[in-house]
């Protein structure tokens, strides 16, 4: 019986190291990952391609939404938010000399506080949003004579993209 009385308080004292030790790791920004600064994300492609040479533009936006996912961003289809951050896509192309030419912009659309200005949609109403800033992750323009290689051709800048905007909000680029 004398031994349950030291294996207690030996017990009681590893459990409080290990949890100070969480803490530390926790305060501590040295210590691995940084805290995502958006807490929801939307993923948006317009899609101006023609000729086929995107036949699955609903395959980009999964590969985007998954390697957000992956990179501990949350995907959200909100539409009413104001402020929301935006990974937003843009393709525009089609059949040039038998091969599949496209040209896609790959952004961060980030609205910030300000008076809000007025924009016209295709549609033709006009909508009331908050200033934004653009944070250009690739821009580029591909070719490839089939549109299935074209298809994997822009699931994997999106891919590359999202790689490269994780590294930066791991190295403080999007921090207060």
């Amino acid at each position: 019986m004398k031994w349950v009385f030291p294996m207690a308080v030996m017990t009681s004292l590893f459990t409080a190291a290990v949890y100070a030790q969480g803490q530390e790791e926790n305060e501590n920004p040295s210590s691995g990952r940084v805290e995502n600064p958006f807490e929801v994300i939307k993923v948006e492609l317009i899609d101006s391609v023609s000729d086929g040479c995107m036949p699955a533009p609903e395959k980009i936006i999964d590969a985007a939404e998954m390697q957000l996912r992956a990179h501990d961003f949350k995907i959200t289809d909100a539409v009413t938010a104001d402020n929301m951050p935006v990974f937003y896509m843009a393709a525009v192309g089609g059949r040039a000399d038998s091969a599949c030419v496209v040209g896609f912009e790959v952004v961060l659309q980030i609205y910030t506080d300000g008076s809000p200005y007025v924009t016209k949609e295709r549609t033709g109403l006009v909508l009331g949003a908050y200033e934004h800033t653009y944070y250009q992750l690739r821009n580029t323009v591909l070719r490839d004579a089939s549109s299935d290689g074209m298809q994997a051709k822009l699931e994997q800048v999106v891919r590359e993209s999202i790689n490269s905007l994780s590294t930066d909000v791991q190295g403080g680029e999007f921090s207060d």
